[in-house]
């Protein structure tokens, strides 16, 4: 299997390149030179496997023997669960029809945590091997730099910048990542929205030799590594719900930048049969191009309850567009190279077509609040408000689209199962249960510690260079590390 990128300008890498890889030079995102299948026989034979052996089984659908072996391989999976508060890694809270994915239950609290501690471990098992230093540079909406930083943190041949959007995000998600005081952990609280430093950081990404000479890559979901990963929670969580297998499943997941739904839509892809629903917030840019082919940048990010998803440049679109558009790079330069020269894009009708089977809704935070009291009501449950975002689809409560509506229906008319992915733990952001009226909530020792803790961080104030800022500390870290 090779890499190269959604726009046809970079090919054809390793996957131990794609790894250490950020955006292609050409703006684009790597993806594999072809989609491997998953038959039914093979659904069938995996419906008992364990979470960490459906991630064995994804994995080596992408990456040779000879790269990676099988043993070693393994090995890995082990090491990057070993941190997770239960054995099945990721448990299914069920209440009737209503199934609840709780994919947060790694060291960050986040879902981020399936597919980062996987990274971590294999970032470390090839500069391990390779003796080699890197840099890497990670933009955050809000729960991918704890998640990033707890992957790599102490770990040698190894520096992280985490840069995320200074009181933007809930004060427990930013303790996550300034109270980690690891030497090779650096992070910078910029004065904006991660959409305005994600620029910055394609910016980096496009020097040629910045990249080459300072070994820059990154593990956001940019990173195809993050993607792959990921596609093994869809299939578990089919396996674990489809009745019979073979059936199709409807996943709900709450989207901001797409690297979930792009994992999904690959899944769906290799040949499982499932369906998707995006929940956006207020920046509903996902919404909004699916439901009426507006692909433009609205005019300002609102600051929602939601905040993980406060994004309007989903960079991981561009992975969706490529696989709906039969992998074709034409499509995506011109799509994706229209978008990020005027903020607004065009998507052919044939190919908007076939996107429009992503069903979409939108929860602002008055829906959000309102969901949290229901499910718990009804529950006893209480989900984070990404979670909640999500919920809304079920409960009927978003301000458009809902099970009831839109959910997939076999020939005799009855709704398949319906799992909602659950993104974060609660415990990031009590905050919002007082605004919904949920009082039987204590707060983990773990969260409440943070708040004792040492901080450490740079600002990165709005008028400052930051792409200066970054290519200084990022020069200043590869000197020390050849000492």
């Amino acid at each position: 299997m090779r890499y190269l990128s959604t726009r046809g300008g970079v090919g054809y890498k390793t996957f131990e390149e794609a790894l250490f890889s950020g955006y292609a030079n050409d703006g684009g995102l790597l993806v594999p030179e072809h989609i491997p299948q998953i038959s039914l026989d093979d659904l069938k034979k995996w419906k008992n496997l364990s979470y960490p052996c459906i991630v064995e089984k994804i994995v080596s659908c992408f990456v040779t023997e000879e790269e990676l072996p099988h043993k070693t391989l393994q090995k890995l999976i082990f090491s990057a669960f070993s941190r997770f508060d239960t054995d099945k890694v990721i448990e299914i809270a069920s209440f009737g029809d209503l199934n609840i994915a709780e994919l947060w239950h790694g060291p960050s609290l986040a879902f981020k945590d399936l597919a980062m501690s996987v990274v971590g471990e294999l970032y470390s098992y090839f500069l391990s091997k390779r003796k080699k230093h890197v840099n890497i540079v990670v933009g955050t909406s809000g729960d991918t730099g704890s998640s990033a930083i707890e992957a790599v943190r102490g770990k040698d041949w190894i520096d992280i910048i985490v840069i995320l959007p200074h009181k933007r995000i809930s004060k427990i998600q930013e303790l996550m990542m300034t109270t980690a005081l690891d030497g090779n952990v650096h992070v910078y609280a910029a004065d904006g929205f991660s959409d305005e430093f994600e620029i910055t950081i394609k910016s980096l990404f496009a020097d040629e030799e910045f990249v080459r000479t300072q070994n820059l890559c990154s593990i956001n979901s940019i990173n195809w590594a993050r993607v792959m990963v990921q596609i093994a929670h869809h299939v578990y969580l089919y396996l674990r719900t489809a009745n019979p297998i073979g059936s199709p499943v409807d996943i709900v997941i709450p989207t901001g930048g797409c690297g979930n739904i792009a994992s999904g839509v690959f899944a769906e892809a290799m040949g499982v049969p499932v369906k998707f629903v995006c929940v956006t917030n207020e920046n509903d840019i996902i919404h909004r191009i699916i439901s009426s082919n507006d692909f433009t940048v609205a005019q300002e990010v609102k600051q929602t309850l939601a905040c993980s998803m406060d994004i309007q440049i989903p960079s991981n679109f561009e992975r969706v567009l490529w696989v709906y558009s039969g992998s074709d790079p034409e499509s995506c330069k011109q799509i994706m190279g229209q978008f990020d020269k005027s903020g607004r894009a065009v998507i052919p009708e044939d190919l908007h077509k076939k996107l429009s089977g992503i069903r979409t809704a939108v929860a602002t935070d008055r829906e959000v609040l309102s969901t949290q009291k229901i499910c718990y009501d009804a529950n006893k449950y209480i989900a984070c408000p990404h979670t909640s975002a999500a919920l809304t689809y079920y409960y009927e409560t978003s301000l458009n689209g809902s099970r009831k509506s839109s959910g997939t229906r076999l020939d005799s008319g009855e709704l398949v199962p319906v799992v909602i992915c659950g993104t974060a733990s609660i415990d990031k952001f009590p905050d919002t249960l007082g605004k919904s009226g949920i009082r039987n909530y204590k707060t983990p020792r773990k969260i409440a510690e943070l708040f004792q803790k040492v901080s450490r961080f740079c600002i990165m104030n709005k008028d400052e260079d930051w792409e200066n800022t970054l290519r200084n500390k990022i020069d200043l870290l590869s000197r020390r590390a050849a000492y």
